[in-house]
């Protein structure tokens, strides 16, 4: 993904020159090469998780972060940034899909936050999922980019997750994604930028409208099951009953950036005899003295062997089964 946006940024084509006429560029196309480099996925080389201390001021234990965050910061000093994303990868969810945040307090801008993804998914429709975007600020979410960008000021602060798996979406059902597809991201995400930013902003009203529509009919949907009139709804109920499906929304579960509570996919597709099953009871820590049984069962049965000179092959064997 990060290849594809760089590779169009830097092409000829006439959207390109006009993204780079309009926007400043801000690009870190990996924050931890010293921890990759020696096989770490997300930490650095000292095994620290860069993508969970974006609120450190320790410039000498984290200095990527260090440095990405006091530039943002700088940068903020001088103009407005339209966008902050990250691109990850995700073991579980299938499609390309975001997280951002969700501003409670402030239902327009709510919608508002909704509407970049809401594009990509217009752009993209075989590749980008709306329905897979999660809008939640979790507590244990706090040190990521996303959140600390966003509490910074920047509104449309996301991270980009991108499958490992594949799409269930249009043409692409079926199918894993290629480097080309991914690359393709790259390029959408630019393609988006222009759209949003678009002085004709009538695609932008069509998404907001689009969305506060869709936010009304599922709070009416909720307070129908509930069996609560609309009509004695308060400003209070509703927005408690927009909260609640922010919530639902923002449920999610196996991220390589979020915590894991669920099967990867290849088991969550294998056939079911060879599930794993999530309710089995953990094996039982054995005591002191059934581990001292057992131990000198094992040399009783490494003595006996010891003396079978007959068999001195099988005896090396299994000593080092017994003692492995």
């Amino acid at each position: 993904m990060m290849k594809g946006l760089l590779d169009f940024l830097t092409s000829n084509n006439p959207d390109a020159k006009l993204l780079r006429d309009t926007f400043v560029f801000k690009i870190v196309p990996m924050i931890n090469p010293d921890g990759v480099i020696v096989g770490n996925y997300r930490c650095s080389l000292t095994g620290r998780d860069l993508n969970r201390n974006y609120k450190t001021s320790l410039k000498d234990s984290f200095p990527p972060i260090w440095h990405i965050k006091n530039m943002v910061k700088k940068l903020l000093e001088e103009r407005e940034i339209v966008l902050y994303c990250d691109f990850h990868g995700h073991s579980r969810k299938q499609n390309v899909f975001m997280y951002g945040c969700d501003n409670k307090r402030n239902i327009a801008r709510r919608l508002r936050e909704r509407i970049f993804p809401m594009m990509m998914s217009k752009n993209a429709p075989c590749k980008f999922s709306y329905k897979g975007c999660k809008f939640k600020v979790q507590k244990s979410k706090e040190g990521t980019g996303r959140i600390v960008m966003w509490n910074l000021g920047i509104m449309n602060s996301f991270t980009m997750e991108s499958t490992f798996c594949g799409s269930n979406l249009g043409k692409r059902n079926g199918f894993h994604f290629s480097p080309v597809d991914l690359e393709a991201m790259g390029y959408h995400i630019c393609d988006t930028l222009l759209d949003y930013c678009d002085p004709d902003n009538t695609k932008y009203i069509q998404l907001l409208r689009e969305l506060e529509q869709k936010f009304k009919e599922d709070i009416l949907d909720r307070m129908k099951k509930k069996g609560t009139a609309a009509s004695n709804m308060t400003t209070a109920d509703i927005n408690l009953e927009a909260d609640y499906l922010s919530d639902i929304e923002s449920s999610t579960g196996g991220s390589d950036s979020s915590v894991s509570d669920g099967l990867p996919m290849h088991l969550i597709y294998a056939p079911h005899s060879v599930q794993y099953n999530q309710n089995s009871k953990k094996k039982k820590l054995k005591s002191r003295k059934e581990r001292n049984k057992r131990r000198a069962k094992a040399m009783k049965i490494k003595n006996v062997l010891l003396t079978d000179t007959q068999k001195p092959d099988m005896v090396n064997i299994i000593i080092g089964c017994l003692t492995w």
